[in-house]
């Protein structure tokens, strides 16, 4: 079974050794896999095989069933017993990702004996490749080109302004001049590398002012502890050391103090920050881009910090080294004439005014609505597969992670789990799905951004491009408790991570229970009713009808 997939795997084992190697280092290498379409014809290829050690714990598909007989035949993931290994092939087969996660933090597993590793892997960025023509630039000059080719963009200081969802963002800062830009040098290039459709949401992230709004952002807890630093390295906020006080820490709860930096950063930012983007669709390529980038930037000889520069002041040696409030990539490799080609094309390609007739964007937008207990299936959108937990913080995936363990062991909750991983959208046939319109509309505002999360008595909270296997499970007196205590701080998380600014429920009263009572400051919440006295008909078929009517409405409003 699946020998030419293994064939497939085999060449390239030395990439899955790398990347394996990388994601014990907390990094997220991506191996190309183009090769693996040729090999047949599916509607999607994606899947996931889950391995611990030499066991196969799940593999959906038989591309993914023989990918895990290569890895766990080679011993690939043996080293690390304590690890689950997650492999991920995207839709259209052209990347896998490779990803782990210590049993500590949720998984189980069958016992097994620490083994220390005998070997050592090379570390390699595994992304799509770039153009052949692969001659190097000096730097500096490379420097001069990504300027002189940027100015060329409008410059903004509102994410809003900008009229595409996937791309980098160049920030600039007035007063760091150089002789490749006398009106202002980039200081940071930026990207959203793990998601689609959140250029605009990242930028928020970083544009953000309030309480907390520095754990959304490194750019901003770097400002920040450059402002502190600079008025006085003995500030509470940055004890006990560099990046390891309360303000420069990710997550870490803010003190009384810190609401005043928040106002300092956000003021900084406002009076001396703006940037541009670049419009790439293609999250490998994007990926690529930032790292060879910044790289190049970091590298110029004229284009260094001023001597008044805020970012001396930083705690890590990278930005205060590179003039750039990034460490990632600094000391990577910089671009190629073949890369620095394709980028003009993708510069003079990036619209500079948002299109004549286009309809605005949603991605600052959260509907949630409820699942359906009907799932016969039907046709698959075809969106790109993606998980909530793509877009939430560790604690908030564990606990998402630990209540869905918890609903799907509940006595009369069923799980099939050898079903076929579809997206939600291709298995949920009842209300509100089957209400005209709403299924056709719902795929449409997804691809204009629209976040939507449906609310799910087993999942919990999922993304509506999630693929899920067929399950049954009521958010009533099944699970209502395991998620009435975790999908509060999940959502307010999400809200918080994606910039949403305007949120829309609409679901019945039993699946509302387990929201907070507000989400955003523009909220709209309807949770038809069901009145025994007045309505005729059953109570589980009246509601689920009015949810998709309303539903309906709400769509086409957008």
């Amino acid at each position: 079974m699946g020998s030419k997939y293994d064939e497939l795997w085999t060449e390239l084992l030395a990439d899955l050794r790398s990347a394996i190697a990388q994601a014990v280092g907390g990094g997220d290498p991506h191996v190309v896999t183009e090769g693996l379409c040729a090999l047949g014809e599916r509607a999607t290829w994606y899947g996931k095989a889950e391995i611990r050690g030499g066991t196969v714990l799940s593999a959906s598909m038989a591309h993914l069933r023989s990918l895990a007989n290569v890895v766990t035949t080679g011993g690939l993931c043996a080293p690390w017993p304590e690890k689950v290994f997650v492999f991920t092939v995207n839709s259209d087969g052209s990347y896998l990702r490779v990803t782990c996660q210590d049993l500590a933090q949720g998984r189980s597993g069958p016992s097994a004996r620490p083994v220390t590793p005998s070997v050592s892997f090379p570390s390699a960025t595994l992304v799509r490749p770039m153009p052949a023509e692969t001659i190097d630039i000096d730097p500096t000059e490379a420097c001069a080109r990504i300027h002189a080719l940027l100015r060329r963009l409008p410059e903004h200081q509102d994410a809003n302004k900008v009229s595409f969802s996937n791309g980098l963002y160049f920030f600039y800062e007035k007063g760091e001049s150089s002789l490749h830009a006398p009106d202002g040098r980039i200081i940071r290039i930026g990207n959203h590398p793990r998601a689609q459709d959140r250029l605009r949401a990242r930028l928020g992230d970083h544009l953000r002012s309030g309480p907390g709004a520095k754990n959304g952002s490194v750019f901003r807890r770097y400002l920040g502890g450059a402002l502190l630093r600079r008025r006085d390295p003995t500030s509470a906020c940055l004890r006990p050391g560099p990046g390891l006080g309360h303000w420069e820490r990710q997550d870490a709860d803010a003190c009384g103090i810190c609401a005043d930096v928040e106002a300092e950063v956000q003021a900084y930012m406002t009076e001396n920050l703006y940037f541009r983007c670049v419009r790439i669709d293609d999250l490998l390529e994007r990926n690529r881009f930032e790292a060879s980038l910044i790289a190049a930037v970091a590298a110029c000889q004229l284009c260094g910090p001023s001597g008044h520069w805020l970012g001396l002041h930083a705690y890590p040696q990278a930005v205060r080294a590179s003039g750039l409030w990034n460490v990632q990539h600094v000391d990577g490799p910089s671009v190629t004439t073949g890369e620095l080609d394709r980028f003009a094309e993708l510069v003079d390609s990036s619209p500079t005014t948002p299109s004549l007739g286009e309809l605005p964007s949603l991605d600052r937008t959260l509907l949630l609505i409820p699942c359906s207990a009907a799932k016969a299936g039907t046709t698959d959108p075809g969106l790109r597969p993606v998980t909530v937990a793509d877009f939430l913080g560790d604690e908030s995936k564990r606990l998402l992670e630990e209540g869905r363990a918890r609903s799907f062991a509940r006595k009369g909750v069923t799980f099939e789990k050898t079903s076929e991983l579809r997206p939600a959208l291709a298995y949920y046939t009842g209300q509100p799905y089957a209400t005209d319109g709403v299924r056709r509309n719902l795929v449409g505002a997804i691809r204009r951004g629209l976040h939507c999360l449906i609310v799910s008595g087993g999942y919990g909270l999922l993304r509506a491009e999630e693929p899920i296997h067929r399950y049954s499970a009521y958010l009533g007196n099944q699970t209502r408790d395991v998620w009435t205590r975790r999908v509060p701080t999940i959502l307010h998380d999400y809200v918080l991570r994606n910039g949403i600014v305007r949120s829309i429920v609409v679901l019945s009263s039993a699946y509302a229970s387990v929201l907070p009572e507000r989400l955003t400051p523009e909220e709209t919440r309807i949770v038809p009713s069901f009145d025994r006295a007045v309505d005729k008909g059953s109570a589980m078929r009246v509601v689920p009808e009015r949810v998709g009517r309303a539903l309906a409405d709400v769509l086409a409003a957008l």
